[in-house]
């Protein structure tokens, strides 16, 4: 189980998810498909003859009925077969008499317990071991087909396969660990290595791995994944000295990254009215406003107009840049459908701060002059 009020939360958000969006993911499905089955039964299907009846019973038979009992012949071709994996005496075209029928059969099913209780302790080399030499001996003496050993065999193949499917299971719920563990530290690079490796674990071809956590992750993280690798095209600009489209690009991100809610994703994101003010220059902090607004990107057109209240401009300096930035706003709101979500976001930072009173109060008064002609018409 994962614990913890972090992985709680994220949890309820994919559970959220999981009723509207089609878990399907073309890259997702490919990864999983491409990947290899690893069951016992895939490698061994000439033993796999029924995958109906109840295993765990067929198992206490077979076992019930193999004591191991140790009587004449019988139980020196036991012994002999344990060590060499060959009959004594015998010729793999001889014809085999009862004793050594038995004692195959023995040998068979004391391996094949191994083999269970091996991956039980995911010692795979171990029952790897086990059932392969198994497979060599039955070959040899041409015991392929023999009902018993085909029961046998294929129920302990089943049974393992289960084993591995639930080791396997565990591993993809590490996956799971360890991709909100990369949310939480915001890397989501990483996030995503963990979701395509979770995505290539399989089990046998009659177990199918829950991997839906998986999948919900893989939705969760693709806008902060967007983000992420926007940024760093965005520090580009900067770093090749285009300082203003580095803050016209990081405006867009910004709006971005307000508009996807990415700070409950724990996305890591500095205003850019702090990266205006790091500049320490107050006509960089203009430039952007003039700039913002021509590219109708008024919210954040509001975040550098904040940076000449950190540069120390009074409001009265701002006044008229506070009351166009207002209307336009407030015209661009006014032909939304969700008229809601902007005003909250401005009256919720902004609405209770005075230097801002200018911008309120001309979005406010042309809020509802927008509205009555649109009205009208």
């Amino acid at each position: 189980m994962l614990g913890g009020d972090y992985e709680t939360d994220v949890l309820k958000q994919i559970a959220m998810m999981q009723g509207t969006t089609s878990t399907s993911d073309p890259v997702l499905d490919s990864l999983e498909n491409a990947a290899p089955n690893t069951g016992y039964a895939d490698k061994y299907p000439e033993f796999v003859k029924d995958t109906t009846t109840n295993v765990e019973k067929e198992i206490k038979e077979i076992e019930d009925k193999f004591v191991y009992v140790k009587v004449n012949s019988q139980a020196k071709a036991v012994e002999f077969l344990e060590q060499t994996n060959e009959l004594p005496n015998i010729k793999s075209k001889d014809k085999l008499s009862q004793e050594n029928i038995a004692a195959i059969r023995e040998v068979t099913a004391k391996r094949m317990n191994k083999a269970e209780y091996a991956i039980f302790q995911d010692n795979v080399l171990t029952a790897d071991s086990l059932v392969a030499i198994t497979e060599a001996l039955l070959d040899k003496y041409k015991m392929k087909e023999d009902s018993v050993v085909v029961k046998i065999m294929n129920n302990y193949l089943r049974a393992i396969d289960k084993r591995v499917c639930q080791k396997k299971q565990e591993e993809v719920d590490v996956m799971v660990h360890n991709v909100l563990d990369c949310i939480r530290k915001n890397d989501f690079y990483l996030a995503e290595e963990y979701i395509n490796i979770g995505m290539q674990i399989k089990g046998s071809s009659e177990c199918r791995l829950n991997k839906q956590r998986l999948r919900a992750l893989k939705r969760q993280i693709e806008q902060p994944l967007e983000y992420v690798k926007t940024k760093e095209s965005v520090d580009e600009l900067l770093q090749n000295g285009d300082t203003a489209r580095y803050l016209k690009e990081y405006a867009a991100l910004e709006n971005f990254y307000v508009l996807h809610n990415l700070r409950e994703m724990s996305v890591q994101h500095k205003p850019i009215r702090e990266i205006i003010y790091e500049f320490g220059n107050d006509q960089l902090a203009i430039n952007t406003i003039e700039n913002l607004m021509k590219y109708r990107q008024y919210e954040q057109g509001v975040e550098a107009l904040a940076a000449l209240k950190d540069f120390g401009y009074k409001a009265r300096h701002t006044k008229k840049i506070q009351k166009q930035l207002g209307k336009m706003m407030s015209l661009e709101e006014s032909k939304r459908n969700e008229k809601i979500a902007q005003s909250n976001r401005l009256m919720d930072k902004y609405g209770e701060d005075k230097w801002f009173k200018y911008l309120i109060k001309s979005y406010n008064k042309n809020l509802i002059k927008w509205n009555k002609q649109q009205r009208g018409n």
